[in-house]
């Protein structure tokens, strides 16, 4: 009985490996074929290059200027002038004059700003003229820096393009003068990220990150001037100056690499809340934790919390009802108070939105909402 069934095992075990091996191939067979299919697809194409040049807003007051070469201003300490209206001290004044602040004037004006905010490397074209009053009674203008030996009255109007060792100097005059540069794009400070569209498809895009950012390139420049002391006619007049600017993405044969006086733009962070969807507890305060900004971006208090009725009408919250709190290690957290709160509770709406407007230069709005 012991050998049958020992042998009935290997007859079994057999079949199996013969089973096996028929399914490999075919018993006899010298040769044999095969295949297999495989459908390709294609996850698809990111473009992973994005432009944003961010161009000056220039106020009219930029380049506009008073040009004074009887030193009347200076003689007379500024007295046509509004009170505490300040002007260069005498010893390094040229007499040429840009408003710069409210009541600020400098013999140079204030900066304006070209900042490449692209992944891409862009050409930046500044060019630069004057434009003769129509009546041809403008001071002659200055083909070189005055230096004191002139003997007529001479206007000298130069654009400074660029900072530091790089920065390049365009004397004015009728005929257009450009000056170019090349700001590098920063690909690092994008990323592929996965979007998901309203009805739930995901799909991806290329973006600025959030967070982590390098330093951008950017290229400034402004006007400076100077005029002889000399006397003038009353009929002398002063030409306009004529700045524009334009930019493209750097086209593949370009071979320009000027990027001299090319500057570092690093972001400052304005006023934020991060945290901006609450939902409320059943009693008491909210509160979220605030970032004030940073340097000239920064805020110090709130100017006013707002929200909109169902008609669509402002509702200013009063003061008493929010407040700014700063914890022992420095950080800040927006609070409205019970009082506020309450109010949204015994209300009928399952959720509103409250605008907190910053006493930043920007006057900075961010908005939260209340879930009940």
């Amino acid at each position: 009985m012991k050998l049958k069934r020992i042998l009935a095992v290997a007859m079994a075990t057999t079949m199996v490996l013969g089973m096996s091996m028929t399914a490999l191939a075919a018993d006899g067979d010298a040769t044999g074929d095969g295949g297999a299919n495989g459908t390709g697809t294609s996850e698809g194409h990111v473009e992973q290059k994005h432009l944003n040049v961010v161009l000056p807003t220039a106020a009219e007051t930029t380049f506009a200027y008073t040009m004074d070469p009887e030193r009347l201003i200076q003689t007379t300490s500024g007295g046509k002038y509004e009170e505490e209206t300040t002007f260069p001290e005498a010893a390094g004044d040229t007499g040429v004059y840009f408003l710069t602040g409210e009541k600020t004037y400098s013999n140079t004006s204030s900066d304006l700003e070209i900042i490449n905010k692209s992944s891409a490397d862009v050409k930046v074209d500044v060019k630069v003229k004057t434009e003769a009053t129509a009546a041809g009674t403008d001071i002659t203008l200055a083909t070189a820096a005055l230096d004191g030996s002139e003997t007529t009255p001479k206007l000298y109007l130069a654009a400074q393009v660029g900072e530091g060792a790089g920065k390049s100097t365009q004397i004015l005059s009728a005929t257009e003068a450009p000056v170019s540069r090349i700001l590098a794009g920063n690909a690092g400070n994008y990323e592929i990220v996965v979007t998901t569209d309203s009805d739930g498809n995901k799909g991806y895009a290329y973006q600025q990150k959030k967070t982590g950012l390098t330093a951008w390139k950017s290229l400034k420049f402004n006007i400076t001037g100077a005029v002889t002391n000399k006397e003038i006619t009353a009929e002398t007049t002063a030409p306009k100056i004529v700045v524009t600017w334009a930019f493209a993405e750097k086209a593949s044969d370009d071979t320009t690499t000027v990027d001299t006086g090319v500057s570092d733009y690093v972001d400052i962070p304005g006023p934020s809340i991060a945290q901006t969807s609450i939902t409320i507890p059943e009693s008491g305060a909210v509160s979220v934790p605030v970032s004030l900004g940073e340097g000239t971006k920064a805020a110090t208090g709130i100017t006013s919390v707002y929200y909109l009725s169902q008609s669509g009408a402002k509702k200013d919250i009063d003061a008493t009802g929010y407040a700014l709190d700063t914890a022992e290690d420095g950080s800040v957290s927006f609070r409205l108070k019970t009082v506020t709160v309450d109010a949204f509770r015994s209300g009928n709406s399952d959720s509103r939105v409250y605008s907190i407007e910053f006493n930043d230069t920007a006057k900075t709005v961010v908005s939260i909402t209340l879930n009940k």
